[in-house]
């Protein structure tokens, strides 16, 4: 049923210890303003594109409707049928997630994180995709 819909990735590559001193390192270059990690060579973000790449599970599609910690009850009728699940950009979804939980992290006395991590360890290891200043 979970592969029918394509968030498949997303379980099989959620089952492994996550890298605790690769992420903390990562959320201490955070920056919540820009959505950019700052390291020594430039800016990186993570983009749609390497959410498409690393992941494999749709950036395009209707959209998700979230507030803070919890989704709209209207998304529970998307749960019945796999093509509607399917039509959602859980990508983007995905990836403004893992924005919204880094910048929460990257606070000064926040000392746990949620989202998709391996995209976050996986993106770490990925060419960067730098950020131009001046574009």
């Amino acid at each position: 049923m979970v592969k029918q819909s394509g968030l498949w990735p997303l379980v099989e590559y959620s089952f492994h210890a996550p890298n605790r001193h690769l992420i903390s390192s990562m959320v201490e270059r955070w920056h919540p303003e820009t959505n950019t990690f700052h390291l020594p060579f430039g800016e990186m973000t993570i983009t749609l594109d390497d959410v498409t790449q690393i992941i494999g599970i749709p950036v395009m599609g209707r959209a998700v409707d979230k507030t803070g910690s919890s989704v709209s009850v209207s998304y529970l009728k998307y749960l019945g049928d796999m093509e509607d699940i399917a039509s959602v950009g859980w990508g983007a979804a995905t990836l403004a997630h893992l924005y919204r939980q880094l910048g929460i992290a990257s606070r000064a006395k926040c000392r746990q994180i949620s989202g998709f991590l391996t995209l976050l360890e996986v993106s770490s290891f990925t060419p960067p995709c730098l950020v131009d200043p001046f574009a």
